[in-house]
């Protein structure tokens, strides 16, 4: 979202900025932040690179406590929380810590609050940059809890609690909707949620993945399909892919014809989506490969062929993509002395080519999530959901969607906000959407 662009425009219209209003800027980089799962100290790396030719480094690693595995981005890219697995909370058994760090422009982290939650939050996502999402992880049952995040008093609370059935590791947002997607690898489901605006959970159905584990469940960019790699279930070959369904549909998710799809890797377990979709790029736990599948327009996977093998078994940490660039972690130096962060180039065949060398992450096992942040747009101002180009409809429904529910950042009139969501503050965002984009 675009808060420090709408000022920096401002500024220069000769209109007074409030300097507390400044400090609140996203990473103008493109960035990807990793987690370190370490038992002397975990932390969070941020590393930013260059979309067009690749290049990156490490600009910070801000220390997170140990044990640090789930990492969640705020749709505006405000904002990081990051959580640490059972055991970080001495003196606390039923409870662990997170902390919620501001992203600074330069892409560096500053702490905001450190907080406790209960059980083990294998997994985050944000609603909007109000409302965060934690799954509190048990062998005999989770649940997901719903908090609101105040800034300016630095809190946490919790709004809404549900229960997401047997052991949970993973969650998916669906920011423009307001929807929340969970996995039960005991019952073999996945099960979808609608957050209202005061952070209340609302069960919408689920569907069944018939025997196979649905792990790493990932959105298309579109909106329009559901992925998970099934992992050591159901022959450890197992891909799966959904359509979504509209809200009030009496189905969540319907099958994409032909899933689930065969990997020739072994336990499918990690997914990202690079090239605007058109490419579905799988991590294996097992071979520890990272394998390419194309997307057809229907979301049907089509194996290209195309590998690369991390090393040891269980080595690949996580992988994200932005554009045609894939970010693979390497979390073990065994048999082969590597660690740290892999950069590839995508091809429209799925062909992977490595840029540079493996980049450092600065610190032990970047075991945990890696998440990435495109950077903002900075010539165009109404670029609501910082998908680059002119100004869209999608653009105009983010505002709306954040409008609508009080976000701070659509607070635009005057600049640095009121307090209140009126009609002034519509009438600046359209006057940014007719400005276009320099």
């Amino acid at each position: 979202m675009p808060t420090h662009r709408f000022l920096s425009r401002m500024s220069a219209f000769g209109v007074a900025v409030p300097a507390c209003a400044l400090a609140s800027a996203q990473a103008t980089q493109p960035t990807c932040f990793i987690a370190h799962y370490y038992s002397l100290g975990g932390s969070v790396a941020s590393i930013t690179f260059d979309p067009n030719s690749g290049a990156a480094g490490l600009v910070d690693n801000a220390p997170a406590g140990i044990w640090t595995i789930s990492l969640a981005l705020s749709p505006s890219g405000r904002f990081l929380a990051a959580s640490n697995a059972a055991g970080s909370s001495d003196g606390f058994p039923d409870l662990e810590d997170l902390r919620i760090f501001r992203v600074n422009a330069d892409s560096t982290l500053t702490e905001l609050l450190e907080t406790k939650v209960p059980g083990s939050p294998l997994a985050m996502q944000w609603v909007d940059d109000r409302f965060l999402a934690i799954l509190d992880t048990d062998l005999s049952g989770s649940t997901v809890g719903v908090y609101e995040f105040d800034e300016p008093l630095l809190t946490l609370v919790e709004t809404d609690r549900a229960s997401t059935g047997g052991f949970n590791a993973d969650m998916c947002a669906d920011p423009d909707q307001r929807l929340l997607y969970t996995q039960d690898t005991n019952a073999y489901v996945i099960r979808r949620w609608g957050v209202s605006g005061s952070g209340t959970l609302a069960y919408e159905g689920q569907i069944s993945t018939l025997g196979v584990y649905p792990l790493d469940i990932k959105r298309s960019p579109d909106g329009a399909h559901l992925y998970a790699g099934g992992g050591i279930s159901s022959d450890r070959n197992k891909i799966l892919g959904f359509d979504i369904n509209p809200i009030g549909s009496p189905a969540i998710l319907s099958p994409i014809p032909g899933s689930p799809f065969i990997s020739s890797g072994n336990s499918p377990a990690y997914l990202a989506i690079a090239r605007d979709g058109a490419v579905l790029c799988m991590g294996h736990g097992t071979d520890a490969t990272v394998r390419t599948f194309l997307v057809a327009p229907d979301g049907s996977l089509t194996e290209t062929g195309f590998l690369f093998d991390i090393g040891l078994q269980g080595t690949i940490g996580d992988l994200d993509a932005l554009g045609d660039l894939l970010l693979v972690t390497d979390d073990s130096t065994a048999t082969d002395g590597v660690q740290g962060l892999y950069v590839f180039r995508v091809g429209a065949d799925g062909s992977l080519t490595q840029i540079g060398s493996v980049i450092s992450t600065g610190n032990t096992r970047p075991e945990g999530d890696l998440v990435i942040w495109r950077g903002l747009n900075a010539g165009c101002l109404a670029d609501w959901d910082d998908s680059g180009g002119e100004p869209n409809s999608s653009d105009f429904l983010a505002y709306l969607n954040d409008w609508a529910s009080n976000a701070p950042l659509a607070d635009l009139a005057p600049p640095g906000g009121d307090g209140s969501w009126d009609s002034s503050d519509f009438l600046a965002f359209l006057n940014l959407y007719a400005l276009g984009c320099e």
